[in-house]
């Protein structure tokens, strides 16, 4: 983790990035550490899309990594504990774009309510709007002030993939909507309401 984050540390500073507007994008276990980048640096990770992965210290080594696929990890309650220990903050600002399908068999699709959970404790959310949208059941979690912070996507038909995505790709489906695009929106766009 230490060695990622310097390397956006100095992309960044290369490149003239803004503080706060680094986003975290990663599939399966690209996903788990999306979420532990951003428990270990909320001041450097404004936002995390999080494709078939899982909550924060769900499992630790090789037995306990395949408990939490299973979705039989730590709790969304505990991981959102576990997560502000690690950063040494109150709170995490951070916005969230959650992606799961719902046919996935390498992992659960359980944890992406272990993930929902951990995400609206960080914040602060409370449950907002659930609809469906091109096809995929979409909930969204807003702040205080009500500005969504935080949403979750089960795309039903799905397996272990990215929605939306080119069939030429690994773990890449045409099924369901453009994850890419959506979770792009959510996070680098100004905060929906």
């Amino acid at each position: 983790v230490a060695e990622i984050l310097a390397l956006v540390r100095e992309v960044g500073r290369a490149h003239a990035v803004a503080p706060g507007r680094t986003v975290v994008l990663g599939l399966s276990a690209g996903g788990f550490m999306a979420v532990n980048l951003l428990c270990a640096a909320p001041d450097l990770v404004a936002g995390v899309g999080v494709v078939a992965g899982g909550p924060y210290r769900c499992g630790v080594g090789e037995a306990g990594a395949l408990q939490c696929m299973r979705g039989q990890g730590l709790a969304g309650a505990a991981a959102a504990a576990a997560c502000l220990a690690a950063s040494g903050t109150s709170a995490i600002r951070a916005r969230a774009s959650l992606w799961q399908g719902a046919e996935d068999t390498v992992v659960a699709p359980a944890n992406l309510t272990a993930l929902e959970t951990m995400f609206a404790r960080l914040a602060g959310a409370v449950a907002g709007t659930t609809e469906r949208q091109e096809g995929a059941l979409r909930a969204r979690w807003r702040d205080a002030e009500g500005r969504a912070v935080l949403e979750a996507w089960l795309v039903p038909g799905l397996g272990h993939a990215w929605s939306g995505g080119d069939p030429r790709g690994t773990h890449a489906s045409p099924r369901g909507p453009d994850a890419t695009a959506h979770v792009l929106d959510f996070l680098l766009g100004p905060p929906p309401r």
